[in-house]
C-alpha cells in the first residue's frame, strides 16, 4: 500500500508526517522545517523529493494564492523563497499522487474527519492572521474537492468593521486600527482579531499619552533592558517604534495575567471585542441552517488565549454584536455553539490528506466520515 503524507505550509515553515491511510492518525512525529533553511525554493523541492518516497500519496494544505490543478503556490505569506513554490508539481512528475488546496479548506476537512466528528460547524483560524469558514458533511463551503478549479475563496480577515463601545472605551481615542502584515489596511478584523495585532496595538495606545513610567511596559527581556537604558527619560515615538516589534501577544497576555492595568487590560478587551466582531461576522457571511452547535478554533492565538476565546464567543452568543439579521442572531443563541479548540498543525496536515481522499477515492471519504460521527 501507498504511504500516505499530509503536508502543512504555513508562515515561514513547512510540517509534514506519513499518516495512517484508514484512520489519518499520525505515523510516527511529524517534520518541521524552517524555511530559512532554503535560500530559493528550487532547494526546498530538491530536499523535499529526497524525503517523501516514490510512489507515495501527498495531500498538501498552504497559505497563499495557489493553482490547485496545476499544482503551483504562486504566492505565500512570509515563506521569503524565491521563486514560485513548485514542488507540488515536481513531487507529481516524480511519481507521487499530489492534491493541493488551501489551508482554510484543509483545516475543515482535518477537522471533519477527527475524532469529535463535528459537523456541520463553523471554523475560525487565529493565528498570525485570521479567517473563517464554514463545513458541513465534510466538505467546506465554497471548496469542492473533485472541481479543484471550481473554488469561492473568503478572506475575513479583511473585511472592514467599526469599532464597538467596549473597543472605544479602552482605546484611548484610536480609530483607526491598522491591519498587521503585508496588508495595512485600515480597520480591518486582522488589526484585532489575529495574534499579530497585539504588538500594532501596543504601539498606538503608547503614542497616545506622554509617559515617564516603564514598569507598565515589562512584556519580555528586550522590553525590560530597553527599560532600564530609558528609565527616568520621556518615552519618544521612535523608541516605541523600535521597542514594539520585539513584543509579542504571549507577551502582553502573560502581562495582563500577571497585573491587570494599562496598556495590557485595554489590549486584552479590544481584541476579545475583535474576535467577538470577527464571529459575528462569521456567522452572518456563513449563516447556515441549521445553525451549527460548534465553532471549531485553531491558529497558535485562539490555543493560546482560550480564555479571551470563550469570552468573546459568550458575547457572540448573547447577541452584542449587530452583524446579521435578528433571526439570525435568536438562531444563534438558540443552538448556543460549544466552542472547540483544534491543534492547528495536525488539523491542517490530516485536512491536506483528507482532500486528496475526497478527490481520488470519494466513497472512502465518506466512509470516514461516517465512522467519526
Amino acid at each position: 500500500m501507498a504511504k500516505l503524507y499530509g503536508m502543512d505550509l504555513g508562515g515561514s515553515g513547512i510540517r509534514y508526517a506519513e499518516l495512517h491511510p484508514e484512520t489519518l492518525e499520525l505515523v510516527g512525529l511529524p517534520t518541521k522545517i524552517d524555511l530559512k533553511e532554503f535560500k530559493e525554493s528550487r532547494k526546498l523541492t530538491d530536499f523535499l523529493l529526497s524525503e517523501i518516497p516514490i510512489g507515495s500519496q501527498v495531500g498538501i494544505g498552504a497559505a497563499g494564492n495557489l493553482d490547485p490543478v496545476n499544482l503551483v503556490i504562486a504566492e505565500s505569506p512570509n515563506v521569503g523563497l524565491k521563486g514560485e513554490l513548485d514542488f507540488p508539481a515536481a513531487l507529481a512528475r516524480s511519481e507521487r499522487t499530489v492534491a493541493l488546496t488551501n489551508d482554510m479548506p484543509a483545516g475543515m476537512m482535518g477537522a471533519a474527519v477527527s475524532k469529535m466528528g463535528l459537523t456541520p460547524f463553523w471554523f475560525t483560524n487565529h493565528g498570525s492572521g485570521y479567517n473563517a469558514g464554514y463545513c458541513s458533511e465534510g466538505i467546506p463551503f465554497g471548496s469542492d474537492p473533485l472541481r479543484p478549479n471550481q473554488k469561492v475563496l473568503f478572506e475575513l480577515g479583511h473585511v472592514t468593521f467599526n469599532p464597538t463601545k467596549r473597543m472605544q472605551s479602552h482605546s484611548n481615542g484610536i480609530r483607526e486600527f491598522v491591519c498587521p502584515g503585508s496588508c495595512g489596511g485600515i480597520n480591518h478584523l486582522e488589526a484585532v482579531a489575529a495574534g499579530s495585532s497585539g504588538n500594532k496595538l501596543l504601539s498606538a495606545l503608547l503614542k497616545t499619552q506622554k509617559l515617564n513610567h516603564w514598569e507598565t511596559l515589562i512584556f519580555s527581556n528586550t522590553m525590560k533592558r530597553l527599560g532600564e537604558d530609558y528609565r527616568g527619560q520621556r518615552i519618544e515615538q521612535t523608541t516605541i517604534d523600535s521597542l514594539t516589534p520585539h513584543v509579542t501577544s504571549s507577551d502582553i497576555f502573560n502581562a495582563y495575567r500577571q497585573s491587570q492595568k494599562w496598556p495590557q487590560d485595554a489590549i486584552y478587551e479590544m481584541q476579545t471585542e475583535g474576535v467577538g466582531l470577527a464571529l459575528a461576522t462569521m456567522a452572518s457571511v456563513f449563516n447556515a441552517k441549521p445553525t451549527p452547535k460548534y465553532i471549531v478554533a485553531i491558529g497558535s492565538f485562539a490555543l493560546g488565549e482560550r480564555p479571551l476565546m470563550q469570552q468573546a464567543r459568550d458575547r457572540f452568543v448573547m447577541g452584542d454584536y449587530s452583524a446579521g439579521l435578528p433571526s439570525m442572531r435568536q438562531a444563534v443563541r438558540n443552538a448556543n455553539p460549544t466552542l472547540v479548540f483544534h491543534d492547528d498543525t495536525y488539523v491542517v496536515m490530516k485536512g491536506g490528506a483528507a482532500n486528496l481522499i475526497a478527490a481520488t477515492e470519494p466513497a472512502k471519504y465518506k466512509e470516514m466520515l461516517r465512522r467519526v460521527k
